[in-house]
């Protein structure tokens, strides 16, 4: 069983790796997706903080916070390489919105003693990360291609296999991040981009 779920995390590592630079490669070579700069910023930052705090809500296991690691790590080397070149979609009142709430909730968490309340209110931050980026597909304010995203949600899943077969348990706090942020939030994200590709499987291929 440890072998497996041993497996699972780096095959979920992978998927994300893969994701990072599937997503730079769009970036350096045109204009493929715009990244939301609230929604890269607001989860570049709490990323960070998501890796300590998962690591003591999953009981300092590196199997099930590995993937955290990896997401942190692409995001901000997604969202720094963005700033470098000036390759966000445009910034409106939302943006700027959901910048300065989420930054008030990470202070009130800042407060808080309680690792399970404190990872539930990071996780809520994390997923209102998304709604801009949500928005500006909805309203073709930005442009996504949906196989980053598909692998995203992927990995999530993996990670998700891999906190439920840990050898050592699981606690119900541990799968808030891997579905409702991982699987949730990446895969509304892929499906605007397909329907933003007019449903086409072709918009699934490496352009």
């Amino acid at each position: 069983m440890q072998t497996t779920v041993a497996v699972l995390a780096l095959v979920a590592s992978l998927f994300l790796l893969g994701t990072v630079a599937l997503y730079l490669y769009y970036l350096i070579t045109g204009e493929k997706v715009t990244p939301n700069p609230a929604t890269f910023l607001i989860r570049s930052i709490v990323s960070i903080i998501n890796v300590a705090l998962y690591f003591q809500v999953a009981d300092g296991s590196w199997l099930k916070t590995v993937v955290t690691v990896v997401s942190a790590a692409g995001l901000v080397g997604i969202f720094l390489y963005s700033c470098f070149k000036r390759k966000f979609s445009p910034v409106r009142i939302l943006e700027v919105f959901c910048f300065i709430f989420a930054m008030g909730i990470v202070v009130i968490w800042w407060t808080m003693n309680d690792k399970v309340l404190a990872n539930l209110l990071l996780q809520g931050v994390m997923l209102l990360a998304f709604w801009p980026q949500v928005n500006a597909l909805y309203t073709n304010v930005g442009k996504e291609l949906p196989l980053p995203w598909a692998l995203a949600t992927t990995a999530y899943v993996l990670m998700t296999l891999v906190v439920l077969g840990s050898p050592s348990g699981w606690a119900w706090p541990q799968l808030v991040h891997p579905i409702a942020v991982g699987i949730l939030g990446n895969g509304a994200l892929m499906v605007l981009a397909f329907r933003q590709n007019n449903w086409t499987l072709a918009s699934f291929r490496i352009k």
